[in-house]
């Protein structure tokens, strides 16, 4: 059967999903098959899942530092690697390189051999890589904070991490390609298509720039542009492709439901995948580049965008099948979270290449908005939904308790939401500002400090959900704690009609009426610095808010008496005495003496407003 035909084949009750939409008999011969598989990616998998944690968390609490010294510069003042240019730029190489590389490392070893059916058989690879990848990113960390980095972003590391680093990338590429000629390459998923992507093109990229940047010494504007090129391929060739391939693994397995469009799935990934790193360039649309190269991104950024709508479709048509899941499993959350995040970031992402928007937020906090949410919203999601599912099969123990993993969920879709809101918005109205000769400098610092609290706020909130992430997946490795017979639901599954509780509905909506009353005046208070147009657009919002609530008790009215319409009588004879009162004013027309608007206006300015 072929995979686009497996795609649509209809899933039953006794099968399981298998890779990207092939459901196949959960037969003894396949569980045998799995075990054997899981036996020789274990050890790799588990450490390269809990490396990556612990680099998420070291990642997290450099960022918190360096946003706190935006907003209070004096916060561990006088210790030198704790400088804002340090700690900034070295939380950011430890979530890139030290969160993402080993994460989608461990994601590749333990689905790949699943893929390929059949065990790995060069287990040795993937340990050797793991050892020599933390080893790199754990000596250019410390480099940066000893003030040692080159001082170009995402390729700050010095020149020795760097070069075990590329070490580590090769051994991994070698391994995926090894991988990949065993299996039967007529019929290979797009799962593994998009794991050897992101393991081998996007090391060939890695090496390349830091050749043509450091070795070579390109320097003006050729060395900016390769620099945005490697940023694309970052997204495009690393970030996106190891997101969309979790996406596409894991979470026709939690839903228990094959990937739907598969066929559009496939033609989407190649197109965004051959399409998006071309699209560097135009991020200096505004400066003096080649006629020629910003066509070729122009075109680049159109077939993107195709690429990305099918992605899209494939996942939200599966996404509308998975029922109760997302209620009740953490994986179909964070999959699902995910899904919605990937067009919004490849959208705001691509934006900013136009000339028209690069012009007004090239030079303000809009980029890292969609950074954060590229790498904290889409890729953390995804990758959150893939440990969730991978590391309870790998140690046969189920997470110990469902309320770190609610607290989770909360904090990483609350800190990203918070941090990407705060960024996007005021680097739009900043962008505005710096085009404005009107507004100093030191008025557009001032009006950003409220937003530098807000990222503060949200990197807190995600810092202390990963801590908790990390202690979590801990204990299921050692597999301390009762061990459950099943994984534990978010909740319950909801009947197909349930009770309704007036009470308890009436206090949520009194409390969402009352966080829509404290929002309204924080956001007049507060968020000056927006400009006239988010602000209006976020109090729209804000009084639609009111206005559904309002409708949502509404609903609940015919659960009283009858007496309930006495309520009414009040409010149509206000709203009757209230039209009556302001009709001369609205409705009838303005008229004056012109022989007394005359007088009036030849009166001397002392006399005039006199009666």
């Amino acid at each position: 059967m072929t995979h686009a035909a497996a795609a649509s084949a209809p899933s039953s009750s006794s099968s399981v999903p298998e890779s990207n939409g092939v459901a196949i008999g959960a037969s003894a011969t396949l569980t045998t098959m799995r075990a054997a598989i899981d036996a020789t990616t274990k050890a790799p998998v588990l450490a390269l899942m809990v490396s990556a944690l612990v680099w998420l968390v070291v990642g997290l609490s450099l960022t918190l530092i360096a946003s706190i010294k935006t907003h209070s510069p004096d916060f561990l003042d006088g210790i030198g690697f704790l400088t804002y240019g340090r700690v900034h730029a070295a939380g950011w190489q430890a979530l890139a390189y030290g969160w993402v590389g080993l994460s989608g490392l461990g994601l590749a070893v333990w689905a790949t051999p699943r893929m390929a059916r059949r065990p790995d058989r060069l287990a040795v690879l993937p340990k050797l890589a793991t050892l020599l990848w933390n080893a790199a990113v754990a000596i250019g960390v410390v480099g940066i904070l000893a003030g040692y980095g080159t001082g170009v972003p995402f390729l700050e590391f010095p020149r020795v991490p760097s070069m075990m680093l590329a070490a580590a990338m090769g051994i991994m590429a070698s391994w995926t390609l090894a991988t990949l000629f065993t299996s039967d390459r007529a019929n290979l998923y797009l799962s593994q298509w998009l794991i050897a992507i992101a393991l081998v093109v996007f090391p060939t990229v890695f090496v390349a720039a830091r050749a043509l940047l450091f070795d070579l010494t390109i320097t003006g504007l050729s060395a900016v542009a390769i620099h945005q090129w490697y940023l694309s391929a970052g997204f495009g060739l690393w970030i996106a492709p190891l997101s969309l391939a979790s996406l596409f693994f894991v979470f026709p397995k939690a839903i228990n439901r094959p990937v739907s469009a598969y066929s559009f799935a496939f033609l989407g990934m190649w197109t965004f995948v051959l399409s998006y790193n071309l699209m560097g360039p135009l991020n200096l649309a505004t400066t003096a580049l080649p006629t020629g190269l910003v066509a070729l991104s122009t075109v680049a950024r159109t077939m993107a965008g195709f690429g990305v709508a099918l992605l899209t479709l494939s996942l939200l048509i599966t996404l509308a099948g998975s029922g109760t899941a997302f209620r009740i499993s953490p994986v179909a959350r964070f999959c699902t979270f995910a899904a919605i995040a990937f067009p919004i970031t490849t959208v705001l992402l691509g934006l900013q290449t136009t000339r028209s928007v690069s012009a007004v937020v090239q030079f303000s906090l809009y980029s890292e908005g969609q950074a954060w949410l590229a790498m904290l919203g889409l890729y953390t999601w995804a990758m959150a939904g893939a440990i969730y599912w991978i590391v309870p099969r790998l140690t046969g123990w189920e997470w110990p308790s469902v309320a770190p993993i609610k607290l989770h969920l909360t904090t990483a879709l609350g800190g990203v939401t918070l941090i990407w809101l705060a960024l996007t918005l005021r680097g739009i109205a900043q962008g505005v500002a710096i085009n404005t000769p009107s507004i100093s400098f030191a008025q557009i610092q001032s009006e950003s400090l409220v937003f530098f609290w807000g990222v503060s706020l949200g990197l807190g909130a995600l810092l202390l959900g990963a801590l908790t992430f990390l202690a979590t997946t801990t204990s299921c490795v050692l597999r301390l704690g009762p061990r459950a017979a099943a994984a534990i639901p978010l909740a319950e599954p909801l009947p197909s009609r349930r009770s309704r509780h007036v009470q308890s509905t009436s206090l949520v909506i009194f409390g969402g009426l009352a966080a829509v009353l404290v929002s309204q005046f924080l956001v007049a208070t507060f968020l000056q610095g927006l400009g006239r147009l988010p602000m209006i657009a976020i109090l729209v919002s804000l009084a639609a808010t009111y206005v559904i609530l309002i409708a949502w008790y509404m609903m609940y009215l015919k659960y009283e008496g009858r007496w309930i319409f006495a309520m009414l009588v009040p409010t149509c004879v206000i709203s009757t005495l209230l039209v009556i009162a302001i009709f001369p004013d609205a409705a009838m027309p303005y008229s004056i003496d012109p022989a007394q608007a005359t007088t009036a206006l030849a009166a001397p300015a002392s006399t005039a407003l006199q009666p």
